[in-house]
């Protein structure tokens, strides 16, 4: 059981965001030993777990949009019918009027009580989650300041100075990647 769960770990680390990042960086390595080039594969993987993010809360937001268009489609049916129960002309005394009226005013209160509770339940879908959105937002902002901290710092070109980085030979550097590969 217990290395159930440790594989269980492994495939959720796998999955993350951080993992993804390093892997890609690792993979580009060996092609590409050129810090710049490897700071712009960096940055287009950040645009793309940005993106896919955002994806992910496409459904989310279409169905906060729609909740008070919703409650907006139940006033108009609501006043259309409060309003075409009355009729003047088959009114023919001031106690029928006033039975019409209440009727037509209890119409709009229930179309009005209508757009009142979806803006509401709108209200308490959305905030819970652009908090979630903002948290995710932050996870992303903290992959991107670790990479940039402390990835993309160890990493050296071929024959620079060991002031630019971490020092290593590329032909080291290859081998610890591939060290590293066989647990991606």
């Amino acid at each position: 059981i217990s290395q159930f769960l440790e594989t269980k770990k492994v495939k959720k680390f796998q999955n993350s965001v951080i993992f993804r990042r390093i892997r890609r960086i690792l993979y580009y390595l060996r092609a590409i030993p050129k810090k710049e080039e490897i700071n712009t594969i960096l940055n287009y993987q950040a645009e793309i777990d940005h993106n896919r993010m955002q994806t992910g809360y496409t459904l989310i937001n279409v169905f906060i949009w729609a909740i008070p268009i919703l409650g907006f489609i139940g006033t108009v049916l609501g006043i259309s019918t409060a309003v075409s129960s009355f009729d003047l002309e088959a009114a023919g005394s001031i106690e029928v009027i006033q039975k019409q009226l209440g009727e037509v005013t209890g119409g709009l209160s229930e179309a009005f009580d209508t757009t009142l509770i979806s803006l509401i339940f709108s209200l308490c879908v959305m905030f819970p989650t652009s908090l979630l959105q903002k948290a995710e937002e932050d996870v992303l902002n903290q992959v991107d300041d670790y990479c940039n901290e402390y990835l993309l710092k160890r990493l050296r070109e071929p024959g620079g100075t060991a002031g630019e980085a971490v020092a290593g030979d590329p032909a080291g550097i290859l081998k610890r990647i591939e060290e590293l590969q066989q647990y991606l």
